[in-house]
């Protein structure tokens, strides 16, 4: 699977949408051990025709669909809002990374506070502009590991919020599937696990709480702030690298 998911999918994709289906998951392993071997292997092959692929597909769709409402909520894509002199809790940065932008990207007209005023839509397409810059010249993750760490924790996060509503739904039809195969099993009536429907059950009120209470906009945006900031910061990494080489290979004549 390697071969198909790079180390982001792998991190931001495919894990959000392992621990949504995780209540479906380990109750299939339960009902698996108590069948014939030839169930195992169906479930292998599965596995390798793709559905990993396909699935962490899935959760990147779901993830940028909601990323939109989520922006929307915050006032804006998060580089855009700290890049904002309006609003900006401190102004002092916001005119810093303005003059660092400026020096990293010389043909780029950035406003400044009252040009801001002036046309805040045209300032948010500059600092939009800015970003979409930023993140090309940062996608080195030798150079920017930091940066590429807290882009991985936002799209797990961002992924996570945007398959919530498909998690708590598995994990109440797989609390309520376990609950009646419990019963069953207790009269007789099936030969399933009692104790790995009763872990199924108990992974199932844990994750909806999870769910329900720490996977929300607020912890989304905090990742985002976060990768946000990061990036910024790169500004100084940038600009230092581009004056070494300069002095480094000065221009013939």
């Amino acid at each position: 699977m390697n071969n198909f998911l790079d180390a982001y999918s792998r991190r931001a994709r495919l894990l959000p949408g392992a621990i949504v289906v995780l209540p479906i998951t380990l109750f299939v392993v339960v009902l698996l051990t108590t069948k014939p071997a030839w169930w195992t292997a169906a479930a292998s092959l599965l596995v390798a025709s793709g559905l990993s692929y396909f699935g962490a597909q899935l959760v990147r769709s779901l993830g940028t669909k909601c990323q939109i409402q989520l922006w929307s909520s915050w006032g804006g894509q998060p580089t855009t809002t700290m890049l904002r002199f309006r609003g900006a809790q401190n102004s002092v940065q916001v005119a810093r990374w303005h003059r660092l932008l400026a020096q990293l990207c010389p043909d780029e007209t950035i406003p400044d506070a009252q040009a801001e005023d002036a046309d805040v839509e045209n300032a948010d397409e500059v600092y939009e502009t800015l970003a979409t810059v930023l993140r090309a010249r940062t996608r080195d993750r030798r150079r920017f590991g930091r940066v590429f760490d807290e882009n991985c924790q936002y799209g797990f996060r961002r992924n996570l919020y945007g398959c919530r509503r498909i998690g708590l739904y598995l994990t109440l039809f797989s609390f309520a599937t376990a609950a009646v195969l419990l019963i069953i099993t207790t009269r007789d009536l099936s030969s399933s696990s009692v104790l790995g429907l009763t872990a199924v059950m108990v992974l199932d009120i844990v994750l909806f709480g999870v769910l329900k209470c720490v996977v929300t906009s607020e912890w989304v945006h905090q990742a985002a702030i976060s990768y946000a900031t990061l990036l910024l910061e790169s500004v100084e990494t940038l600009i230092l690298e581009t004056e070494t080489n300069t002095n480094t290979n000065p221009p013939t004549t």
